[in-house]
């Protein structure tokens, strides 16, 4: 997750950030910490605070090279 990446860019601590989102900064940390990962409503949800969208935060690997 590059949740960290843009919370730093926005200049947030996670204290705000979970504040926004409406989870605690336990909850934020272990997300940016790959402890655990969001449900798809508070992945859209942060993604929205965060300026950017869901898919930026994901390491998705995937390619689209199925041919």
């Amino acid at each position: 997750m590059k949740i960290r990446k843009y919370r730093l860019l926005l200049d947030l601590t996670q204290q705000e950030l979970a504040d926004k989102a409406g989870c605690s900064k336990t909850h934020i940390c272990d997300l940016e910490n790959s402890k655990r990962y969001p449900s798809i409503p508070l992945l859209v949800h942060i993604s929205t605070i965060l300026n950017t969208c869901p898919c930026e935060l994901l390491e998705c690997r995937c390619t689209n090279d199925h041919d």
